[in-house]
C-alpha cells in the first residue's frame, strides 16, 4: 500500500486585611473563575462546523501537493473550491481549537490556516487569544464546549459548538515527546530539507520561491502533530496532522491526515531515540505505489532552548 506522506491578563491576586485580628487572605472571585477556566478549557475541541477563521493567517499552506512534514509528498487535503466538510468523509477539514498547558493556543481552520500564539483567560467566561483577539461566553458542559470568537483582523464574531477530542494515554514517553517544540538539525536528512529552495503561491496564483532555514517539530499530548518551515524568521508553511502511539510497537507512533483513519502498517514512524535532549526518527515510505518502501528519512531533532 501507498505510504500518504509525514513531515486582560489572568491569575490571583491576594488581599491582604489590615485587620490585625484577620491576616487570611481575601480571593478575587473574578480572577479566581479566570483561573479555573485557564485550566478547564485545556484540550483539543473539534469545531461541529465549517469555520472560517480568516483570509490571511500566521501560515497557510500555499500548495496542495507539495514537499513538506518532513519530505514526503502531501496528499490532496481540501476540495477545488478551497473548502471542506468537517462531516467525518475523507479528506475533510476538521478544524479545532487546542488549549495547551503552556498556555498556547493553537487554531485550525477549514482552509487549512494555522494560527498560534499565547492565551489568557480573562475571566470566567472569556479569554484573550494574543494575535488573533478573543473568546466570550464561554460554556463547559462537559465534553461540549459553546463560544463566540471575535477576530480582530476581520472584525467578525463566529458562534462556535464543539467538541473535546480524548487525549494522548499519559506515559514517560508522551511527556517527553510532547514536552515542547522540536528543532530539525542538518545531521542526516534534514541536509535535505534545511538550506532547500521551495515555494508558496501568492494571490495571483504564481510561486514566489524562498530558501528553508529552519523547521520545528510539535506534537501535543492532545493528538495534534504540526510541522512549521521558516525563511528568513518568517513561517512560511504549516501542515497539520493527527498522531497516536502505536497499538503494538512501543518505538513507534502512528500519524494521519485531517479525517484520515489510522494506518498502522504504513503510516507509522521509529523513534531511534528519545531523550530530553535528543529525538532521533526513521521513516520510511513508498514513492511509486508499488508495494516497496524505496525512500527513508532520518530525521534529528532537537529542544527548543
Amino acid at each position: 500500500m501507498k505510504k500518504i506522506p509525514l513531515f486582560l491578563l489572568g491569575g490571583m491576586i491576594m488581599l491582604f486585611s489590615c485587620s490585625k485580628n484577620d491576616d487570611s487572605p481575601i480571593t478575587d472571585p473574578i480572577n479566581e473563575a479566570a483561573q479555573k477556566l485557564q485550566k478547564d478549557v485545556q484540550g483539543k475541541w473539534l469545531f461541529n462546523s465549517d469555520i472560517s477563521i480568516g483570509r490571511v493567517a500566521i501560515g497557510s499552506q500555499g500548495k496542495k501537493s507539495a514537499i513538506a512534514l518532513l519530505g514526503r509528498h502531501l496528499p490532496v487535503q481540501v476540495e477545488p473550491n478551497g473548502t471542506a466538510g468537517t462531516n467525518g468523509t475523507l479528506g475533510d477539514v476538521p478544524g479545532f481549537i487546542e488549549f495547551n498547558s503552556d498556555s498556547t493556543y493553537i487554531i485550525y481552520d477549514e482552509n487549512q490556516k494555522v494560527y498560534t500564539g499565547k492565551f489568557t483567560a480573562a475571566s470566567g467566561d472569556s479569554i484573550v487569544l494574543k494575535g488573533i483577539g478573543y473568546l466570550t461566553n464561554i460554556i463547559i458542559n462537559g465534553e461540549v464546549m459553546n463560544f463566540k470568537l471575535y477576530y480582530a483582523a476581520g472584525n467578525k464574531t463566529i458562534t462556535i459548538t464543539s467538541n473535546k477530542v480524548a487525549a494522548i494515554p499519559a506515559d514517560n514517553r508522551t511527556a517527553i515527546l510532547c514536552k515542547g517544540t522540536w528543532y530539525l538539525t542538518p545531521e542526516e536528512s534534514g541536509a535535505e530539507i534545511l538550506g532547500s529552495e521551495d515555494y508558496e503561491l501568492d494571490d495571483n496564483g504564481e510561486p514566489v520561491w524562498y530558501t528553508v532555514d529552519s523547521a520545528t517539530f510539535t506534537i501535543s499530548t492532545n493528538g495534534t502533530y504540526l510541522i512549521q518551515t521558516f525563511s528568513a524568521g518568517k513561517l512560511k508553511v504549516a501542515d497539520m496532522a493527527n498522531w497516536k502511539w502505536h497499538s503494538t510497537k512501543s518505538d513507534r507512533f502512528v500519524y494521519a491526515w485531517d479525517n484520515e483513519p489510522f494506518d498502522e502498517e504504513n503510516n507509522d514512524v521509529l523513534i531511534n531515540e528519545l531523550t530530553a535532549t535528543s529525538l532521533r526518527l526513521t521513516e520510511s515510505w513508498d514513492s511509486n505505489g508499488d508495494g516497496i518502501d524505496d525512500e527513508f528519512g532520518k530525521w534529528v531533532m532537537k529542544p527548543a532552548r
